[in-house]
């Protein structure tokens, strides 16, 4: 299967209607979770919302369902802020400051979108390269840069989707903001280092590493969801997964086996 390119995806617009649909349904709450598993298929401004037997093929819908639900809930909160700005400037849309701030938000918007669709969803095969741009998308971007070491080879949709969670992941060790240094090496392991001040670690996923419960994990609702979901998308892949602890690193890099 190609790798889906960068420019691909959704056609996101101010003029589409699909678009004002989606941004009503996620800024009022209606329908929220069958938008957002639409949206994890890659085709939310593209067509009908899909039926329940699509819905259960979807990564998203074949997990853990309290897991699932956590990560529903996380994924509508981040879309919350851009899809709250967009719609409280809409009426004012014809002056050319508002408009400007629209047009900057709606693209947010769209990268977020992608992303979320390649980290959560159906993904294809992505190659290494094209990580840094979709990270791009992350609601964290704006504090947080993800600088991805060059590298060659195509990565496999299960792969894709656990480096960028793990990506993800790592900008929130980042309260202050700072860098998640991303490389990899030629046996196809990865190495994630948040390098920042204040920089720490999640302490979900630093438990759920030493042995920890997933049910406490889980326990910790939402906004640590990350932490079980990395860990549960690593199982899944057949792909260790650690902390290279040592005495003379502040800040241990995650590593993902190849």
């Amino acid at each position: 299967m190609p790798a889906r390119k960068g420019g691909d995806g959704p056609s996101w617009s101010l003029k589409n209607p699909a678009t004002l649909a989606v941004l009503g349904e996620v800024r009022h709450g209606h329908g929220c979770r069958p938008v957002l598993a639409w949206i994890l298929r890659g085709n939310a401004l593209l067509g009908p919302p899909p039926g329940p037997v699509q819905m259960e093929e979807n990564l998203f819908m074949s997990t853990d369902p309290r897991l699932a639900e956590l990560l529903a809930s996380r994924i509508c909160h981040d879309l919350g802020s851009p899809v709250a700005s967009i719609t409280a400037l809409l009426p004012q849309a014809a002056d050319p400051a508002a408009h400007e701030i629209l047009a900057e938000t709606t693209v947010e918007l769209g990268a977020r979108l992608k992303l979320f669709s390649a980290a959560f969803g159906a993904s294809d095969e992505l190659a290494w390269g094209d990580l840094a741009p979709l990270l791009l998308g992350a609601p964290m971007a704006h504090r947080v840069r993800f600088e991805v070491a060059e590298a060659v080879g195509q990565l496999q949709p299960g792969r894709v989707r656990l480096l960028l969670a793990a990506a993800l992941l790592a900008a929130e060790a980042l309260p202050r903001g700072g860098a998640v240094r991303i490389s990899r090496d030629p046996d196809g392991s990865v190495a994630l280092l948040p390098e920042g001040r204040d920089a720490q670690w999640s302490p979900t996923l630093v438990r759920l590493l030493s042995g920890g419960s997933m049910e406490m994990a889980i326990a910790e609702g939402p906004r640590r969801v990350l932490a079980p979901w990395v860990v549960a998308q690593a199982a899944a892949e057949g792909a260790e997964l650690g902390l290279a602890l040592s005495a003379a690193i502040a800040m241990p890099p995650l590593l993902i086996g190849g």
